[in-house]
């Protein structure tokens, strides 16, 4: 029979990776959720996400980058801005995944494929917020002396202000939002 996942099944479909080259059939694993290979139908296609333009100190700002006029978002054929390395390349998955949906914008650049960024919300299947919440957490957590509370701290006060002022958070209560704290400490507050 014919299942119609649900924007959890579907993204959860879309990136279960089988290896080889011959058509497998669809299976439930014991949860109810189909698990398809790349050419089962409808796992072929690639999962669309909606990206906010957040202001740059959620993300790109956090490293030091400055953006170049009204733009929120570093210009990929110009320029990436580096990840720091250390402890922090453990956490970075909110670094990848942002860059990613923004190559999928650029043609010619090679990448996996499987997600592209869409500008229209109504066309996605899920929201996501690029808050480097780990690297905020990792860099800027502590409360300085001139300071009442942490920028950490700060950034996850206004991103939920930002985030549930949307017309995507209200349509949705939040369910369909992605927002990545691969840290144990990351979004401590927001939670």
């Amino acid at each position: 029979s014919d299942v119609e996942p649900s924007i959890g099944n579907r993204a959860r479909a879309i990136l279960v990776d089988n290896e080889g080259d011959e058509e497998k059939p669809q299976e439930k694993d014991g949860l109810g959720d189909v698990k398809c290979n790349s050419f089962a139908n409808n796992c072929n296609q690639v999962l669309k996400v909606f990206m906010y333009d957040l202001p740059s100190e959620f993300h790109f700002g956090l490293l030091g980058w400055k953006p170049q006029g009204a733009g929120v978002w570093p210009d990929l054929r110009a320029k990436v801005p580096a990840y720091p390395g250390g402890l922090n390349l453990q956490h970075s998955i909110e670094y990848w995944l942002t860059m990613d949906l923004l190559a999928s914008e650029i043609p010619g650049i090679p990448r996996g494929g499987s997600a592209v960024r869409v500008q229209n919300s109504s066309e996605a299947d899920v929201i996501f917020v690029p808050f480097f919440s780990s690297l905020s957490y990792n860099r800027y957590s502590k409360v300085n002396p001139h300071q009442k509370k942490s920028k950490n701290k700060s950034l996850q006060e206004k991103l939920v202000n930002f985030v549930t002022s949307q017309k995507e958070w209200k349509r949705s209560g939040g369910r369909d939002h992605i927002i990545l704290a691969h840290h144990p400490n990351s979004m401590l507050n927001a939670r």
